[in-house]
């Protein structure tokens, strides 16, 4: 028989769920405590601030990092979209001389609103980790990271496509300089700047983005060739696919030096353009440049380390010893006639195979303590895949009854 709790208002309910409600509402307890004290010293700290206006706009602020994170992936494709259109519109104007016309005046006027607009949209946000306090600590060094992954992000994925990333690039350049000398002429009544030197400094402007992006091209290209290199090594092991990376890796410290020192160029040159200080932000564009350049660059390095851990051969061979199992078993299983008997048997089989390749898993998880379980979760996803291709590969290599013509179809569908 169950047993039951009586509560106070005579209502039975099932002890276990009862004694685990308990349990959680406990657990519940001690974390609205910790959320309240959180609170508390927020409410001191800013209570200790006597300007109200400052006050003010400390409370106001969305100090979500998430939400700051999207706000600035979101508006970083956005402003290469915006950045393309204007200048367009602005080298079509200039080149024909109708820049006086109303469209390309309104074109002025319409994005100068819009970067105010997202000015504006900003400024809910809490305000930017600046590079002299990024190494503060590791808690001002993650919220930099973040601002600069979700600001650098669209610029990478943007680039990743080629000739149109790389023009995208030069037009958010030029975008950038013409926009603020117009956004000078706005607001500062009787001034005003010619033409051509709207034009000319802003395509050089641009063109000095354009070739700092061929650069980081370069660079983001070779270590994606580096990284899906791997599939051709295959056939010789993961010891041969492990030195083949590192072998790759070790051309990636001159791609980081040239990516910083472009970067670092640039920021000179669009600083002299602009008439900024010709160091100004110069120290946390090379940071960032070398930080990206870097996490491309090593990727193939760590790749082939954490395949190094998964080389022993004995490992290897009965982890591919119980996929082919498994792939044999899934062809019984496909059999319409089999009885239901035979079904479970081979069920429990492949269930049990499975939970062996899983253990196998685990244990090299176990060697990879410095890395984090999402990332090493992640690469052995991949291991098992490619493994799983290898296995495709010798069968359909050994396969006799195959003619040479159709196993270099085959073959050549594995390695694409």
């Amino acid at each position: 028989m169950q047993d039951f709790v009586v509560l106070d208002d005579g209502r039975k309910v099932n002890k276990k769920a009862f004694e685990e409600y308990q349990q959680y509402s406990k657990i519940l307890g001690e974390e609205y405590k910790l959320l309240d004290g959180y609170l508390k010293e927020q409410e001191n700290i800013i209570g200790s601030i006597e300007d109200d206006a400052t006050k003010n706009y400390l409370i106001q602020k969305n100090y979500n990092d998430w939400d700051k994170f999207k706000f600035n992936v979101v508006q970083g494709f956005s402003s290469l979209y915006n950045s393309t259109c204007y200048t367009l519109i602005k080298t079509v104007s200039n080149i024909t001389g109708t820049d006086d016309k109303w469209w390309s005046q309104n074109a002025d006027k319409n994005f100068y609103h819009y970067n105010k607009a997202v000015d504006k949209l900003r400024e809910a946000y809490q305000p930017d980790v600046k590079f002299e306090n990024a190494f503060d600590s590791w808690g001002n060094f993650g919220k930099f990271f973040t601002q600069e992954l979700g600001t650098q992000g669209p610029i990478f994925l943007t680039l990743m496509t080629g000739a149109p990333g790389m023009a995208a690039m030069y037009s958010s350049g030029f975008a950038e300089n013409y926009s603020r000398l117009v956004a000078l002429e706005i607001e500062n009544p009787g001034t005003e700047y010619s033409q051509s030197h709207k034009f000319l400094s802003s395509m050089g402007y641009g063109f000095s983005e354009f070739v700092d992006a061929g650069i980081n091209y370069m660079g983001i290209t070779r270590a994606l060739r580096a990284y899906t290199s791997t599939t051709k090594s295959l056939k010789r092991g993961w010891g041969a696919v492990a030195k083949e990376m590192k072998n790759q890796a070790i051309g990636a410290i001159p791609y980081t030096i040239l990516d910083m020192s472009s970067e670092a160029l640039t920021t000179i040159l669009q600083n002299k353009i602009s008439g900024r200080p010709l160091f100004e932000n110069v120290d946390h564009a090379t940071f960032s440049a070398g930080m990206f350049s870097g996490m491309f660059q090593l990727f193939p390095f760590i790749k082939g380390s954490v395949m190094v851990n998964f080389s022993d051969s004995k490992v290897l061979n009965e982890y591919r010893d119980n996929l082919k199992e498994i792939t044999n078993i899934e062809k019984e299983l496909a059999k319409p006639n089999l009885n239901l008997k035979a079904k479970e048997i081979l069920e429990e089989q492949r269930v049990e195979i499975m939970g062996n390749n899983e253990t196998i898993l685990n244990e090299e998880l176990s060697k990879l303590n410095n890395m984090s379980k999402e990332f090493t979760t992640t690469f052995f996803a991949h291991v098992n895949k490619s493994e799983e291709l290898r296995v495709k590969y010798d069968a359909i290599l050994n396969d006799k009854t195959i003619d040479n013509a159709t196993k270099r179809k085959l073959l050549k569908k594995i390695d694409n």
